[in-house]
């Protein structure tokens, strides 16, 4: 597969309201697969250390860590995979660039 060679940021022309990419197909990136199956046959080659996966069957997320998938974090909120700090965490970052786009 040839690539093609960018000198600047990916944008649509004209302010275009389609997606430039897929997630699916980017190394480390988000996952979206239907089945856990899915995503435990993912490439490899696009698996990054911290990644995550949603898996649409089970509405859970999964983390990518020491070459394995490990629970992150169920949509319902009764279920407690993630740790306070961990939530906190995330909180921060958000607040972080929040601050950083005013």
């Amino acid at each position: 597969m040839q690539g093609v060679p960018l000198t600047s940021h990916i944008v649509q022309k004209g302010d275009g309201e389609f997606w430039l990419v897929d997630s699916n197909a980017i190394y480390g990136g988000l996952y979206h697969v239907d089945t856990k199956t899915q995503m435990e046959q993912l490439p490899i080659c696009r698996l990054k250390i911290g990644m995550i996966c949603y898996v649409k069957e089970q509405d859970m997320y999964y983390k990518y860590l020491d070459h394995a998938w490990e629970p992150w974090i169920l949509s319902d909120s009764n279920d407690n995979i993630i740790d306070e700090a961990e939530i906190q965490e995330l909180c921060n970052i958000f607040n972080t660039n929040k601050d950083d786009a005013v």
